[in-house]
């Protein structure tokens, strides 16, 4: 993992176990529920409620802009990976379409096989 970026979850997991707290503690001071931030941490789920986001910062001593800048990035870093990996229904439908045909050609090559 040399020279890759570390997550915005893993610095907020890491400073958080640096100061000793819990999920809950964070939760409490920053008034949010230990669950949201458990997703934050775990990658489930990007901060990107500005209110959340200055909190945390504030909390764990962290420069906010560098903060917000990560945050931004693995958004649209999650948005492109979505893009190419979700295929849209466009393309379902047509890969649907392309897949009835041959199975159409497939029986008609075998009935005519039958038949001679």
């Amino acid at each position: 993992m040399e020279g890759e970026k570390m997550s915005i979850g893993d610095i907020l997991y890491l400073e958080r176990h640096k100061r000793r707290l819990t999920l809950r503690d964070v939760a409490y001071r920053i008034d949010c529920s230990a669950m949201y931030i458990s997703k934050i941490e775990t990658g489930k789920l990007l901060p990107l409620r500005s209110n959340i986001l200055s909190k945390l910062s504030e909390l764990y001593g962290l420069n906010r802009d560098e903060i917000y800048q990560l945050a931004y990035e693995e958004d649209c870093q999650k948005q492109m990976h979505k893009r190419f990996e979700t295929p849209s229904n466009e393309d379902e439908q047509k890969t649907t379409i392309a897949a009835r045909r041959n199975i159409d050609m497939l029986k008609q090559n075998l009935k005519k096989g039958e038949t001679q």
